[in-house]
């Protein structure tokens, strides 16, 4: 048997690899024929056993093949060398499949020629495995390098420790961020040895001073890795701290430059503290405003201990207004910062001084501060405003009424009001002097309030009238006309003079309104009363300077000489004619000129001077009732008085009427002292309508019965 037939025995049944013969027809390597080849070889290649028989060994290759592996192979099998590749195939049908190739030569005994045995297994599916391995291989280096390109074009520093707090990875901005530490941030390093190396090098400025606390919390941050932190560094700049632990127990963190945005925070920080300082602080002054007192208040109320005890002093300056007006502006400007410094100088160290409005200032004595504390403090204010203040060479004097309350914690809400109620009451006591709060002074307020209220629902619901005290002749007592006094009809209190109301309205701004309900209901009064034959010859009205103002309107001048009978106005002789005696004289006579008279009322009790009385040249004078009470009393002492103003008004022309004439025996004095005309209660008290229309039908008939 030779060679080649113990080489088929051996491989005949080999069913998995195939495997076939080849023959070295020329002896020269080349071509070499298939002699034979098993059935795997036939199953592998898709080609019959005939068609295999005879084929040259390489004519199984095709386009696809590596001519490199084929060089190879030539190579080997020309040198009669084994050899093993892997190369591409084709069967029969053309399909591709990656083979195995191991070729051995031998020489056949009987022959002599050289022959080869070779084995072909199917790779495809290795080959195939590999590729998708090399290409997953290839897409997570490319995806690892896309990663870590990322990683590094981040402008926020990154970085990834594992469980045990040593570095894994970081990115160059990392160690840009930690420049101080940056020697010590290595793959490997300890989270804590890169903080502590950062700490000898005083790169965190919030440290120094307190190492070992500063890194126990930082290392608690970084555990428990909840929130973002901020954290500043000692070249100025400020980063946010994203610490995020991964379920390995890795910890990946973001270190994100917010320098621009911190220090934008700083100056709006800033702007709105200034603005806040400017929001509770007077331009002019520099001391708190009222929104400072506030916060003041309010501070001292959380802090305090409740049986602390707090004094409010409200200052009101004297004699401004005359200052601001006849100096001007700067002038009041100059002085108000000169109470400043005077205010500053006269209160401790812990007071709180507050500019309120435009002359008045709040001291709030929060640490301790008794009755007599605020008492002392007042007194040197009161000392401070002695000292005129000099402004272009002027002499500019000034003063203070003051309002002090005191209290406990919980009574602080109350001190303002309750300074305010007290500086009121100082301002009414004469000026210049300070005033205590007392329970009784609320009582009043409260009491003032709630007739405030009454006045302003009586306006709306026309409570006011008119009721009337009549005049008379002073020679037969008949019937010469009448003053119309207000009253309040109140729902609650009953009819109310006008000394319960008058001067709680004025302070309400309505005293025009009140006497202009007065005035409308005399008009019907006078109406009806010349209708039902028994007409007013006059009717007298008191008025305020600001009412006489507003009847000096052109309108309301017509409307009063149309009245249904002559009007008269009565000026109090109490008014400042010498300080207002020129705007009251074109009033004056412009009201004169529609034929409504001006009679000077309780004359004798004020201070006009001769000079004003000779300005105004009133129609009539009225008398004071306590002048004419006197011509009687104590020994007729009043008597002298009243001869000269009987003698200057007969020497100006000026008619007299006597008021508060009580008895027969005041009016036969009086008439004999020069009075025309005469009221009092000898001939009537205040009448209501209907009263005075039967006043003046008996007066008018006991006038003709004189006749």
């Amino acid at each position: 048997m030779n060679s080649i037939d113990e080489a088929k025995l051996r491989f005949a049944d080999m069913t998995n690899d195939g495997v076939f013969i080849a023959v070295d027809v020329t002896g020269t390597g080349s071509p070499m024929e298939i002699v034979w080849c098993n059935k795997a070889l036939l199953d592998l290649s898709g080609y019959s056993f005939d068609e295999v028989i005879g084929k040259a060994t390489f004519s199984l290759l095709g386009p696809g093949s590596d001519l490199g592996t084929v060089a190879e192979l030539r190579a080997a099998v020309k040198d009669g060398r084994s050899h093993r590749i892997r190369i591409l195939t084709y069967r029969k049908d053309g399909s591709k499949m990656w083979s195995d190739v191991v070729v051995r030569p031998f020489k056949d005994r009987a022959s002599g020629r050289m022959c080869w045995i070779a084995s072909q297994r199917d790779a495809t599916a290795q080959v195939e495995l590999q590729e998708k391995l090399a290409a997953a291989e290839r897409a997570a280096t490319e995806a690892q390098e896309r990663l870590w390109a990322a990683i590094e074009a981040l402008p926020d520093g990154f970085v990834l420790y594992d469980k045990n707090d040593r570095a894994v990875l970081f990115n160059s901005r990392y160690r840009e961020i930690y420049e101080e530490s940056a020697p010590a941030i290595t793959v490997g390093a300890h989270f804590t040895d890169i903080l502590r190396y950062g700490l000898k090098r005083r790169q965190y400025p919030d440290a120094i001073g307190r190492e070992k606390e500063w890194l126990k919390e930082r290392l608690n941050i970084h555990r428990t890795a909840k929130t973002a932190v901020e954290q500043k560094l000692a070249n100025g700049r400020f980063l946010q701290i994203h610490e995020v632990q991964l379920p390995n127990g890795d910890t990946v963190g973001f270190r994100t430059d917010v320098t621009k945005m911190k220090r934008v925070q700083l100056e709006l920080a800033a702007r709105a503290k200034e603005l806040e300082i400017a929001a509770r602080t007077d331009p002019l002054t520099g001391l708190s405003n009222r929104r400072g007192l506030d916060l003041a208040l309010a501070t001292a109320m959380k802090d305090c201990d409740p049986d602390q005890e707090f004094s409010v002093l409200h200052i009101d300056l004297d004699r401004f207004k005359p200052i601001n007006d006849v100096f001007g502006h700067a002038a009041g400007d100059h002085l108000l910062c000169v109470v400043s410094n005077i205010l500053q100088k006269s209160v401790r160290g812990s007071d709180e001084i507050a500019r309120v409005g435009g002359d008045e200032f709040v001291v709030f004595q929060s640490a301790n501060a008794s009755q007599n504390d605020a008492i002392t403090v007042a007194e040197r204010i009161f000392k401070g405003f002695r000292k005129p203040v000099t402004w272009n060479g002027k002499s500019l004097h000034f003063g203070c009424s003051i309002g002090i309350s005191t209290g406990r914690r919980d009574q602080i809400g109350e001190l303002l009001q309750n300074a305010d109620i007290a500086l009121y009451k100082a301002k009414d006591a004469g000026r210049g002097r300070y005033h205590l709060f007392t329970p009784a002074l609320r009582r009043a307020t409260e009491a003032k309030k709630r007739l405030s209220d009454e006045i302003l629902e009586g306006l709306d619901r026309n409570e006011f009238i008119a009721m009337f005290q009549p005049q008379v002749t002073a020679t037969d007592h008949s019937f010469a006309g009448a003053e119309a006094l207000a009253r309040w009809n109140n729902p609650k209190r009953g009819l109310m003079a006008p000394g319960q109301f008058l001067s709680v309205a004025d302070e309400l701004g309505v005293l025009s309104d009140i006497e202009t309900l007065v005035m409308q209901h005399a008009f019907e009064t006078a109406d009806e009363m010349r209708a039902a034959g028994t007409p007013v010859q006059n009717m007298s009205f008191n008025v305020s300077v600001q009412r006489l103002v507003s009847l000096g309107e052109k309108r309301t001048l017509r409307s009063l000489a149309n009245a249904p009978c002559r009007v008269s106005l009565e000026l109090l002789e109490t008014i400042d004619y010498d300080d207002e005696i020129n705007e009251l004289a074109w009033i004056v006579d412009s009201i004169r000129e529609h034929g409504i008279g001006i009679e000077l009322d309780d004359f004798g009790s004020g201070r006009a001077s001769l000079t004003s009385l000779l300005s105004l040249r009133p129609d009539r004078i009225k008398i004071d009732r306590k002048i004419v009470l006197s011509a009687l009393s104590d020994g007729g002492h009043g008597r002298p008085l009243l001869q000269a103003i009987s003698q200057m008004c007969q020497a100006l022309d000026i008619p007299m009427t006597a008021e508060g004439v009580e008895n027969a025996a005041l009016a036969e004095t009086m008439r004999d002292l020069g009075c025309d005309k005469l009221q009092g209660y000898h001939f009537a008290q205040p009448l209501t309508r209907e009263d005075l229309t039967q006043f003046a039908r008996t007066h008018c008939r006991e006038r003709r019965k004189r006749a």
